[in-house]
């Protein structure tokens, strides 16, 4: 894990939108929880949760999500 040091939060957020462009590209990975498909950081320890609506061709980013919450708090989310 990364320190969080100065520069911490410009590394996340390019990970991050990293992530989200791999997401647009491919979004068949992992699934999780009932529909919840996951992808998990490499330097950061948080976890992109989102649905794939594939009739409408559309990706919802549902939850980034810390890795060491009780995954029971994600269970208990609203999907709407």
């Amino acid at each position: 894990m990364m320190n969080k040091g100065l520069g911490w939060g410009l590394t996340f957020e390019e990970e991050l939108n990293s992530h989200f462009s791999s997401i647009q590209i491919n979004p068949f990975f992992q699934i999780r929880y009932d529909d919840v498909h996951c992808l998990p950081l490499k330097k950061h320890p948080y976890m992109v949760h989102f649905t794939i609506n594939e009739a409408d061709k559309k990706v919802t980013i549902r939850a980034v999500f810390h890795t060491a919450q009780d995954p029971e708090k994600w269970r208990h989310r609203k999907l709407e």
